[in-house]
Parts: structure tokens; sequence; C-alpha cells
């Protein structure tokens, strides 16, 4: 009798201030870790858009190289004008002002008027450029799902924007830049931006 009695009393759970403490405890934990492990999340998204963001670069450079895209020589010196990606945070909320009333997701492809792309020209500066994001799917670009991760905070965005087109002096340049919902997102209009202060790059010139 006595060997059983100290097995029970020896197997007794935990005792309700116990469990209070444990409780307290993982909560000043967790309080402590959280900050840390979003700021961990935030890092990821942002190294992630600004992959996604090169990659697109990438084949918008190439689709010039290879005659792809052409650009008609008398616009050649209007600044801005070419072909750009926008992509923002999973809807047109998070876009530039000029996207708010536009249907998409979280990608628009667009092209200057006049813009040739694999031979179709564009016919309009905001109509979404159909011809461009087929292009970029060819080249493996998942255009359907595509958007940015960052969450939009002081350091962040709420959108980027990857640009190829001529500057004032009539060069060829490529600018990846970032901005928030309230903005514009004019190539023109847009400041040096957070992903470009990460990327410690702005107009990249490609010819002279």
């Amino acid at each position: 009798m006595e060997r059983r009695e100290r097995f029970v009393a020896d197997s007794k759970g935990f005792s309700l201030v116990e469990l209070i403490i444990v409780i307290a405890i993982m909560a000043i934990l967790v309080g402590a870790l959280a900050p840390a492990l979003i700021k961990y999340i935030e890092k990821s998204n942002r190294s992630k858009d600004i992959n996604n963001a090169r990659t697109i670069e990438d084949v918008l450079l190439n689709a010039y190289a290879e005659g792809v895209i052409e650009i008609p020589a008398g616009a050649r010196k209007n600044s801005g004008y070419g072909v750009w990606v926008m992509m923002c945070n999973g809807s047109r909320d998070k876009a530039p002002t000029p996207y708010h009333g536009k249907s998409f997701s979280g990608v628009w492809c667009g092209a200057d008027k006049d813009v040739i792309i694999d031979g179709n020209k564009s016919q309009n500066d905001w109509n979404y450029c159909n011809e461009l994001a087929d292009y970029l799917k060819k080249e493996s670009i998942n255009i359907d799902t595509a958007r940015t991760y960052s969450k939009g905070d002081a350091d962040g965005w709420d959108w980027i924007i990857i640009q190829v087109c001529y500057d004032s002096n009539g060069r060829l340049c490529s600018r990846i830049y970032s901005g928030y919902s309230n903005q514009d997102g004019g190539i023109n209009k847009t400041p040096e931006s957070n992903i470009e202060r990460m990327l410690n790059r702005k107009w990249i010139p490609l010819s002279q």
C-alpha cells in the first residue's frame, strides 16, 4: 500500500501555478523572438522580389538584343519610351495610382504606342500588352502568378517596375525601381527608390 501511494504522489501533473509560469515564460520568448522572425521573413521576401525583377529584366534585355522588341527611331528621344513590367503585392490597390482602375491581379505588362513586340505593334500606352506577356511566358516567366512579396514598410515597397526604355539622351537604359500604392509610378516621376538603394544602382545605360 505504501509503495502504491508513493507512486501516485510522484506521478502527479503540473499545478495551476506551474502551468501559468510556463505559459508566461513562453509568451515572453515569443514576444522576444517575433520581431526578429518578422524581420527575417521580410528580408527573405525582398530578396525574392529582387531576384524575380532581375530575371524579368534579363528577359527584356535579351528581347531587345534579339530584335524581338523594337522601338521606332523617331521615338528614341522620348524619355521613358519603351516597355515595362509592373509587379505589385497581389492586388491592384497595391499598384501605382494610375493602375488602380485597371483590371489585373499581380502583374501589368506595358508597351508604349508603336513599340513592336514579336512583330506586333502596340496600339495604346495603357492597354495591357498581351504580346509582351506572351513573350515572357514563352521565356518561362509565370505572369499569371507573379507578384511582389515585400510588406510595404518604410524600407520595402508595394510595387516594383522593371522598365527598359530610352532616356532623354536617346540611350537605351534599364531601370528597376519601387514605390508605394499612393505614388504615380512613372519612371520620370519616381525618385531613387528603396530597391535601387539595395541594388546600388539607378538608370543603367545599355548603349551610348
